[in-house]
């Protein structure tokens, strides 16, 4: 399980990769600051 984050013009942005068996599953949120 993979989870980076970053930030840009206000915005946090969060990317959670999950890898379970064959299927990449990617979850991306945005939060306003």
């Amino acid at each position: 399980m993979v989870l980076s984050s970053w930030q840009t013009l206000g915005y946090q942005h969060a990317c959670l990769i999950v890898e379970t068996d064959s299927v990449q599953e990617i979850l991306l949120l945005e939060l306003l600051v």
